[in-house]
This record gives structure tokens, C-alpha cells and sequence, in this order.
């Protein structure tokens, strides 16, 4: 998953565009700063952290196919 972080769209966060995204949102397909995912947990989100959860192969599969360059 760290390494779709590197894909220039998902560099950023796909609603604010801060640098650096710290979470995957798996409702929709996107790579999300720390402060959005808050906002996206209050709407029932399914949200994980990149640096401290595991992502199934399904998981990491989605975001290839997704991924910030589609969700935007």
C-alpha cells in the first residue's frame, strides 16, 4: 500500500490536497490526510491508518484500480 503513496496522485490528500496522506479510505477508493479521515469516520467511512493497520490483498487491489486519480 506504501507504495501507491508514491503515485503522483496519491501524494496528496484527495480532499484538502495536504502533502503526505496518513490514511486510505476504503468506502471510496481514496488516500486521505489524518484531519479528513476524522470527518469520513463520522460518516461510517471504513478508514485505516497506512502506517499502523494491514490491508488485504482486496484492500490493496481496490486502491490500485481506484486510488486518488479516479476519486477526484
Amino acid at each position: 500500500m506504501r507504495k501507491l503513496t508514491k503515485l503522483p496522485p496519491n501524494k496528496r490528500c484527495a480532499d484538502c490536497n495536504t502533502k503526505l496522506p496518513q490514511c486510505v479510505n476504503l468506502t471510496v477508493g481514496s488516500f486521505i490526510c489524518l484531519t479528513c479521515s476524522g470527518i469520513h469516520r463520522e460518516i461510517n467511512s471504513k478508514i485505516k491508518s497506512l502506517g499502523h493497520s494491514t490491508f488485504t490483498d482486496q484492500e490493496v487491489e481496490m486502491m490500485k484500480q481506484i486510488g486518488n486519480d479516479k476519486v477526484n
